[in-house]
């Protein structure tokens, strides 16, 4: 899976011992926000060789079985690159959740704010739209569901009649994109090859996205640190503590200390620790 940038599951396994979905030291798990006490039935997991955390925030939505995150984007031809939106959507059968997931995204998404948008997930539902040849089942929640997308300006990304759950021969899991996601997708298919014996088949979408160039940034050679000198930067560079009041401090007041922390340690650290020399050397790149 190491190629893959995005895995978005559904119904995956999950532990009540740790309260968590798998997670592996390689991928940045994230999970629905709420309710916290019930197990939740998608995930995505972010590729942390592909995608840096510092690109990936996920967003809180009122849903156990909905996750959702925006990656912030690389675009050099905009001056204000637009985030990209991707959603996973686990739709159960006995409940179906896109009525109030329709009526969330209506107050608090603007499509417009994003460029590539995603909306993949295990629908649980049937429609001609996407269909099997012959397979002529309507279920009324896949009115509401066209709705949604259409509303969001999302077209379906796999072709419709993939047959995505063999045991029944239909199509209950779907990939719906934004128009700059179709004009950027290469493929949108089943891949076989990595069918591990679920019962849903696995789907590859392959999204076409503009890159960094890896950059070569040696690390800081600690051993050559010189920690005396260090100590007195830091007395010069962090900031007061008692700047932080507990009554009146908020979020923000918390994300700006911290920021304050990082950059002093971070000057400190420059003008104190030379740089190593020769294959000492990682590579950063940022791809979608």
């Amino acid at each position: 899976m190491k190629r893959y940038a995005i895995l978005m599951l559904q119904e995956q396994y999950w532990s009540t011992y740790t309260k968590s979905s798998p997670i592996h030291h390689a991928w940045t798990l994230i999970e629905p926000t709420a309710p916290n006490d019930i197990q939740p039935r998608s995930a995505i997991y972010v590729n942390n060789s592909l995608l840096p955390a510092s690109q990936i925030t996920p967003l809180a939505l009122p849903f156990s079985d909905v996750t959702a995150i925006t990656l912030a984007t690389v675009d050099t031809s905009s001056a204000n690159p637009k985030p990209h939106l991707i959603i996973n959507v686990y739709n159960p059968c006995d409940k179906s959740i896109i009525p109030e997931l329709h009526e969330y995204l209506q107050k608090n998404i603007d499509v417009h704010d994003y460029c590539i948008i995603i909306v993949r997930g295990d629908f649980n539902t049937h429609h001609p739209v996407w269909n099997p040849e012959g397979y002529a089942r309507h279920d009324g929640e896949a009115d509401a569901l066209v709705d949604m997308m259409a509303e969001l300006e999302l077209t379906l990304l796999l072709p419709p009649g993939t047959v995505t759950y063999p045991n029944a021969g239909t199509t209950i899991d779907l990939v719906w994109g934004s128009n700059e996601a179709a004009n950027r997708t290469i493929t949108c298919r089943i891949a076989e090859e990595h069918d591990h014996s679920s019962d849903h088949l696995p789907i590859e979408t392959t999204i076409a996205t503009q890159i960094e160039e890896p950059q070569l940034i040696p690390p800081f050679n600690y051993a050559k640190t010189n920690w005396k000198e260090l100590n007195e930067k830091l007395e010069l560079y962090l900031p007061n503590p008692n700047s932080i009041s507990e009554e009146a401090t908020t979020n923000a007041d918390l994300d700006k200390y911290a920021e304050q922390l990082v950059q002093a340690i971070t000057k400190a650290v420059q003008e104190t620790t030379p740089l190593m020399n020769g294959p000492h050397i990682r590579y950063l790149r940022r791809v979608f």
